[in-house]
């Protein structure tokens, strides 16, 4: 099949992003509103977002499971969902809790450094049909996630769990990314994998590397 070429305007792809971006500010943007936290949880997207997220909220506990057992399921009976079910959910889960904690529901800073702790203590980011690569899909934006999660609740978390997160992702991540570029077949690839791991990685290296100009 011919591959298709499209070719949009710079100001058709604004007017695309306008009509169907949710609102949320983005980062900087947000940063610059957190001495009014009050304001930005009455924003229509925000409420939009809260809403959403309690459906998870109000079942944290237990966490979600990644045994062994489900990780070695794809090999043995080539299976994703027994693994990828609680690996999603976990970080489904994790982005709630975070959301609904920095507005202000502060009993969620147990279970959101437990969310992020529990993901820091799996094996491999890197789901079993993947095993093969040293970033997928899943890893970068796995990476991605814990970055923006970092900024969103700075100044809340305890340093140790910081600074655990922060190790996790330049290990598995960052360094894997700029060490083994040329084993990424996807790096200049063709198809979603390019997008999303080069975006994913790229925003994870913005969110956490120190401006030193």
């Amino acid at each position: 099949m011919a591959s298709v070429q499209l070719r949009l305007s710079q100001q058709h792809l604004k007017q695309i992003l306008d009509e169907t971006a949710p609102g949320w500010p983005l980062l900087p943007e947000l940063d610059q509103k957190r001495g009014d936290v009050a304001a930005l949880k009455n924003d229509q997207p925000a409420q939009a977002l809260l809403t959403a997220a309690q459906e998870h909220v109000t079942k944290l506990y237990p966490i979600p499971q990644t045994t062994y057992t489900l990780y070695r399921e794809f090999r043995h009976i080539g299976s994703r969902p027994g693994y990828e079910t609680p690996y999603f959910l976990k970080r489904i889960r994790l982005t709630a809790a975070s959301l609904a904690l920095f507005f202000g529901q502060d009993d969620l800073l147990d279970p959101v450094q437990d969310y992020l702790w529990n993901i820091c203590e799996e094996s491999n980011w890197v789901v079993p049909a993947h095993e093969w690569a040293i970033i997928d899909l899943f890893a970068a934006e796995t990476g991605f996630q814990l970055a923006e999660t970092l900024r969103l609740l700075k100044g809340t978390l305890q340093d140790e769990v910081v600074a655990r997160v922060r190790m996790e992702i330049e290990k598995r991540i960052l360094q894997n990314y700029l060490l083994h570029h040329a084993a990424h077949w996807w790096f200049k690839g063709t198809n979603n994998w390019n997008g999303v791991c080069n975006s994913s990685v790229g925003c994870t290296f913005l969110l956490l590397e120190e401006d030193t100009d």
